[in-house]
């Protein structure tokens, strides 16, 4: 299972590899849109968890609305920008609020992708 990460949190990075790797996963990290997309052309994901900081990064979705439909795709959004996610409800996303645990992602994971 391959999974795309697109936050700009880099501490949590080696936390997540160690955890994947007992649900045999393979994470995918990206600070950029341009690298998040670059990823998603070249290998073969399973799932995508899309932190939402600004508008900017709507961007990504917009593109994965477009060219990878079929992508399980998890936001993960501060409290107060779940307000301006009605404006991006047409896809098909989860919605994961900061903070959130480990065992928040294996949720979305054994649940929605196998």
């Amino acid at each position: 299972m391959e999974i795309l990460f697109y936050q700009r949190n880099r501490f949590i990075r080696d936390e997540l590899r160690e955890f994947l790797d007992e649900l045999a996963g393979r994470p995918h990290f990206a600070e950029t849109i341009d690298a998040a997309i670059t990823i998603l052309n070249t290998r073969p994901i399973d799932a995508a968890f899309i932190e939402i900081q600004d508008f900017t990064d709507i961007g990504l979705l917009k593109y994965i609305n477009q060219y990878h439909l079929s992508l399980k795709t998890v936001l993960v959004v501060e409290n107060e920008f779940e307000k301006a996610i009605s404006v991006i409800r047409k896809g098909d996303y989860g919605l994961l609020k900061c903070p959130f645990g480990l065992r928040d992602i294996k949720d979305y994971l054994t649940q929605e992708i196998l």
